[in-house]
């Protein structure tokens, strides 16, 4: 996948354009870059942006000072969460609205602090949400994390019993290879 990802150039295919790439694009985008990522630096989310801009697609751009390096977006960043929550409320296709608009906006943090994802409430016109609505989409929220954190639970016991039964079937697999 590194190798895939050192090689990986969008240009390429719009005759070294990185613009031509995004032409005609009804995307609403939302680019965040860490001062301390070595993998995707800075530099290079300005260029996809100034590619961006050259075909006037909607873009927003945020750079979050942090010295977590590439692995800040897993971590708790609260800039981030606050970037997130606040990119759009609605997305349009055509002149239709594809979601409702987005009312309550909740970060998945798991139990050692690693960002998940985001849990969205939407409702088809906005209204004022009452503040037991908002504890059980709270509650909701909660469950989505504990509910992602059993299924990785379960892949890696899966993962250590394939091991096991593949150690209990050949036992003597690690020694005659160890040498």
């Amino acid at each position: 996948i590194t190798r895939a990802m050192d090689y990986f150039d969008i240009a390429a295919d719009y005759g070294g354009v990185l613009a031509n790439a995004f032409a005609g694009t009804n995307t609403r985008f939302c680019l965040v870059s860490f001062t301390s990522d070595w993998l995707f630096p800075t530099e290079e989310s300005r260029e996809v942006v100034h590619a961006l801009n050259a075909v006037a697609a909607n873009v927003s751009f945020v750079e979050i000072d942090s010295n977590k390096g590439h692995d800040a977006f897993l971590l708790h960043e609260p800039e981030l969460f606050d970037t997130v929550r606040g990119f759009p409320t609605r997305a349009i296709a055509g002149n239709k609205v594809a979601f409702a608009n987005i009312e309550w906006r909740f970060p998945l943090i798991d139990g050692a602090g690693h960002a998940l994802g985001v849990f969205c409430v939407t409702d088809p016109a906005a209204r004022d949400w009452s503040d037991e609505e908002v504890a059980i989409v709270r509650d909701l929220a909660d469950i989505v994390v504990d509910e992602i954190e059993l299924i990785g639970a379960r892949r890696e016991s899966d993962d250590l019993l394939r091991v096991l039964a593949h150690d209990l079937r050949n036992p003597l697999s690690g020694i005659r290879f160890s040498a």
